[in-house]
């Protein structure tokens, strides 16, 4: 596939999902990297969409800054999903930042 024009993280939750599918109905043309953890939901996604796809956790990106690079525009909407945890907001935003530094 061509260089996507846009990544979203957390393709697979629930946010990461609605958001993928508005921007193939919004840009039908452009290329979309999806980047999840559920293969199964990824692979959904590659089927419905053909979106390309990349099975990792954020703490990973850093093996695929090269693509992440190529993408015009990131959508971070990737993140863990237990709440009421200090660790669980520090390991967000470490991950966060690494995006950034992508």
């Amino acid at each position: 596939m061509s260089a996507p024009e846009f990544a979203v993280t957390g393709a697979t939750g629930f946010i990461g999902r609605a958001l993928g599918r508005e921007l193939r109905r919004r840009f039908p043309d452009r290329g979309i990297l999806a980047i999840g953890r559920n293969r199964a939901r990824l692979e959904e996604l590659v089927r419905d969409s053909g979106a390309d796809a990349i099975e990792a956790d954020l703490a990973e990106l850093g093996a695929h800054a090269a693509r992440l690079r190529e993408a015009e525009a990131v959508f971070h909407a990737g993140a863990l999903a237990r709440f009421g945890n200090g660790s669980v907001y520090r390991e967000d935003a470490q991950n966060t930042r690494a995006l950034l530094e992508v």
